[in-house]
């Protein structure tokens, strides 16, 4: 009993310590519903259950003349398959297949995309929470600092009143922060139950850096990329074009025949018989259908044309508002590095006459650029997944995790 219970100590110890990886929770795109179920749909169309018989049908007839017994004549009737609705049939399916695939890529990426943007919003409310706190410990500083001049002349009332309201109000500001981070870490755990059972172990100093994203930007900007959803809308005009085909040539080529006429017996002549029918296409029955279907192509052919010019214009404006968005960083940062300048700090205090009010003060100036900073690092990461998403780099083979310094990879 001893050893079970500390086998199960261990194996909760292991539990507990148990870490989800970025990369694996980005992995878990691939085991999404709506992904696995196209999955299922193509591994039941790749036994090829569609293919037709040659054989249309068999049909067994019997026919009695004067309702006498020796008046009996039976025949046998096959009616064969057309070959072109073979091949076209099997042409559609492949073609049906394909669309599969596609679509089945795109839906893998809109699950990869918001697998992205939580851990870009997860990894701001932490950073948020982290500096709030920071901000919290400064306010708690100064507030004793202004409880022990409380009997001296140099005791600012009004001051001390402000700080309380604002240590107040920035406590409020944390419970929303860890509220909202909370909200996040359910939503990890709805997208990857296993996450449910780990910790998640995604630190501020894996994450890409913004100059890292610049060099990025700068590669992929001079290489061209594939959309998946313009090849989809391409295939969407194939599986028009041969549905077309298909209901053109869904006609009934003909019979053959074989009979057994027992009168000819009794006249001693040769009781089988042989019949053949053959289709003669003056009219076509499915004129209907094959108008639809080809009103299907000229749409299809629309929507190409319009989902090439929206994948342009989306990848250009998406690269402009991501180098605008780094370019406003960059200028932020360079404001925040001049204020948080030791040098600077040591001669405000000098000035201050060594008041270590003025310090906190401006340490939590300091903390308040950070956040700052820290909403605008989330608009560049955020315009950054935007950009991958519309040039279709994100869910390209093989598969990398783009908010790793190092991208590695995530298969």
């Amino acid at each position: 009993m001893r050893y079970l219970f500390a086998g199960l100590a261990v194996l909760y110890s292991l539990s507990i310590h148990a870490q989800v990886s970025m990369a694996e929770f980005l992995r878990s795109a691939s085991t999404d519903v709506q992904v696995t179920s196209f999955s299922e749909q193509l591994r039941y169309l790749s036994s090829k259950p569609y293919r037709l018989s040659p054989l249309r049908e068999t049909e067994f007839r019997m026919r009695n003349y004067e309702l006498e017994p020796g008046q009996m004549r039976y025949a046998l009737r096959f009616s064969a398959a057309n070959p072109w609705e073979m091949k076209y049939n099997n042409q559609f399916f492949r073609d049906y297949s394909a669309s599969l695939k596609l679509e089945q890529d795109l839906v893998f990426k809109e699950a990869l995309t918001e697998r992205y943007s939580t851990i870009i919003y997860y990894l701001y409310w932490y950073e948020n929470k982290i500096l709030t706190e920071e901000h919290l410990r400064l306010l708690d500083n100064q507030i004793t600092l202004l409880e022990k001049q409380s009997g001296s002349s140099s005791f600012d009332a009004d001051e001390y009143v402000k700080v309380k309201i604002a240590r107040v109000d920035k406590g409020i500001d944390l419970e929303e922060i860890e509220m909202t981070l909370s909200g996040f870490r359910n939503q990890i755990n709805q997208l990857y139950p296993v996450a449910a059972q780990k910790q998640v172990s995604w630190g501020l100093e894996n994450l890409i850096t913004i100059e890292q994203i610049q060099a990025i930007l700068d590669t992929l900007s001079g290489v061209e990329s594939a959309s998946t959803l313009v090849e989809y809308r391409k295939q969407k005009i194939n599986i028009a074009n041969t549905e077309y085909k298909l209901e053109k040539s869904n006609i009934n080529p003909g019979f053959i025949q074989t009979e057994y006429d027992q009168r000819r017996v009794e006249n001693d002549r040769n009781p089988i018989n042989i019949t053949m029918g053959l289709t003669i296409p003056i009219t076509n029955p499915n004129k209907g259908d094959m108008t639809k279907r080809r009103l299907d192509a000229i749409e299809a052919e629309y929507d190409l044309n319009e989902v090439k010019t929206e994948f342009q214009t989306q990848a250009g404006n998406s690269y402009q508002q991501l180098k605008e968005s780094i370019n406003r960083y960059g200028k932020l940062k360079q404001q925040v590095e001049a204020l948080q300048n030791d040098v600077l700090a040591e001669n405000l205090s000098i000035l201050k006459g060594n008041n270590p009010l003025y310090l906190i003060q401006f340490e939590v100036s300091r903390v308040r650029l950070n956040l700052l900073m820290t909403k605008q690092k989330r608009t560049v990461y955020l315009a950054y997944l935007d950009y991958l998403v519309h040039s279709d780099r994100l869910a390209q083979k093989p598969l990398l995790n783009f908010l790793s310094g190092n991208l590695e990879p995530i298969e």
